[in-house]
């Protein structure tokens, strides 16, 4: 922030108001919090048997052809630069700045950057605030050929459905956080994961996903390059659909796509895949089936859509004999004979691929 007030202080006074540095109240003793030492600290001096002798920072590219070759780039501590948090971030942020993988938007003010960088960057960022830096395995981050991986010890602060959903804080690492704010990256209001999920959604690649293990305590953020809308089942649905698929909306289309790919599709599903609320998602597969192009099973919790039976051509179905020798009202053929069956597929009972909206509305609700 090149504009902010903190810049009139000297070097000293600036790290202070950061809270890379401290005054004991009870010693009088001043010096670097462990803030600000992972920040700006030497690497010895991070390393310290006093301080954090695991201290790891990693970033791996492997992207090489050979699957023999382990990495074909590395960034890690090698005695060649200062490995710090601040150094490490930004060797990193270049290196997914020119990632092939991302498509580069012209800017008349040559910034390079999309929404998928500033994601990359958050979640880059995200692992270095949150980590245990007392805990075993280092900062990790990975480019896989389909993904990106970043890993750091420790363990989650708020539950999985907080973080997907946003607006909680909560930060292992307050000093190291306000000082990534303030470089721009690093959001405090709790919706950085909703913030790379949304992005990640309108590439239309496979949403992020969290993971947690324990001994040794770890979070993974995976972070997929995989697209939800595979061009051979778009070209299946195009030709089913016709024009009423591609007057759909991408989150509609998706929802088909996932119904052709898994057979069936869910509002829970739906939730992971997509941005938008519960009630949102109801009301579009009320919207799917109305059009035809799902149908509903199932009641509330239990509820789940399929495509429609595939038809049949025209030149499969079987015409009908309309010769007039053929008598449909024939006096041997007695519709309305006891003996016919009320659970005929031609009864006028409802049947479950009729179900009206108001169904529907209620049988997705979760």
């Amino acid at each position: 922030m090149p504009d902010h007030p903190w810049l009139t202080e000297n070097d000293l006074g600036l790290l202070t108001k950061l809270g890379g540095w401290r005054k004991d109240r009870r010693s009088g003793e001043q010096g670097l919090t462990l803030a600000g030492l992972l920040m700006f600290g030497k690497t010895e001096a991070i390393q310290d048997p006093e301080a954090l002798p695991g201290f790891q920072v990693d970033y791996r590219e492997r992207l090489a052809e050979d699957d023999e070759t382990r990495w074909s780039d590395r960034i890690h501590i090698d005695g060649t630069w200062v490995a710090n948090l601040f150094q490490f971030y930004q060797r990193v942020a270049q290196k997914l700045g020119y990632d092939p993988a991302l498509k580069v938007p012209f800017r008349p003010d040559r910034r390079a950057q999309s929404d998928a960088h500033e994601a990359l960057k958050e979640a880059l960022v995200n692992a270095l605030i949150h980590a245990d830096h007392t805990g075993q395995g280092g900062i990790i981050g990975e480019r896989f050929k389909d993904r990106f991986e970043f890993s750091n010890p420790g363990t989650l602060l708020l539950s999985q459905e907080q973080l997907m959903t946003g607006g909680v804080s909560e930060c292992r690492n307050k000093s190291l956080q306000l000082m990534f704010q303030l470089l721009g990256v690093g959001d405090k209001a709790g919706s950085g994961l909703d913030k790379i999920r949304r992005s990640w959604h309108a590439h239309l690649w496979q949403p992020p996903s969290l993971k947690e293990t324990l001994r040794p305590d770890r979070v993974i953020l995976t972070l997929p390059l995989i697209s939800v809308m595979p061009e051979d089942v778009m070209a299946r649905l195009q030709q089913r659909f016709g024009q009423a698929f591609e007057a759909l909306s991408p989150d509609e289309a998706q929802t088909l796509v996932i119904a052709a790919q898994e057979q069936q599709v869910t509002n829970r599903r739906l939730q992971e895949m997509l941005t938008l609320h519960r009630v949102d998602i109801t009301q579009m597969l009320s919207g799917l089936v109305e059009k035809g192009m799902l149908i509903p099973h199932g009641r509330r919790r239990g509820a789940y859509y399929t495509l429609p039976a595939e038809l049949k051509s025209p030149t499969n179905l079987k015409v009908e004999d309309s010769s007039p020798h053929k008598c449909v009202s024939s006096p041997h053929k007695d519709t309305s004979s006891p003996h016919k069956d009320t659970g005929s597929p031609h009864s006028e009972e409802r049947s479950p691929h009729r179900d009206t909206a108001e169904d529907v509305q209620a049988w997705s609700e979760l």
